[in-house]
């Protein structure tokens, strides 16, 4: 993966212009260049992390998830739980690992045409677009039913 470094905000920075900066450096990272190779390497650390993996994680990866954590938290507020925040926060990695996780399989599924209009900008701003409205429904209470709940009906 491309190692573009995060960007750093002066103070008083909105909290949705951090959100995209993080969210497009993060796609940039994710889609941009590399081989294959590259992809299962990934992916095999994912599935089977090994010590040096955990070492990454905590060095690395763990201050820049607590960086897109604490962008969420001021979106979202005092109110969410922090289990709640993490997984939000790991949703919106989610999708920015998926687009280069599931590359072939996107192109496949796509027309060529469309598949080329999926640029690192494109992709960077539905993620952010389809991240600050999952965040509005949140701030407005609205909590989606599980399962369960509606089986229960």
């Amino acid at each position: 993966m491309s190692q573009a470094r995060m960007p750093e905000w002066p103070a008083g920075t909105p909290a949705r212009v951090k959100l995209a900066d993080f969210v497009t450096t993060l796609v940039r990272r994710m889609v941009v260049g590399d081989s294959a190779c590259h992809v299962r390497l990934l992916l095999r650390e994912l599935l089977r992390p090994d010590s040096v993996c955990a070492d990454v994680a905590r060095d690395y990866i763990q201050p820049e998830f607590e960086s897109l954590q604490g962008i969420l938290r001021e979106l979202v507020g005092l109110g969410m739980r922090d289990q709640k925040l993490r997984m939000l926060a790991f949703s919106v990695v989610g999708q920015c690992l998926h687009y280069r996780v599931a590359d072939a399989l996107v192109h496949k599924l796509v027309s060529d045409e469309e598949y080329a209009s999926y640029t690192p900008e494109s992709l960077a701003s539905h993620i952010i677009e389809f991240t600050l409205h999952a965040i509005s429904g949140y701030a407005a209470g609205a909590q989606p039913e599980s399962g369960r709940e509606r089986r229960e009906r």
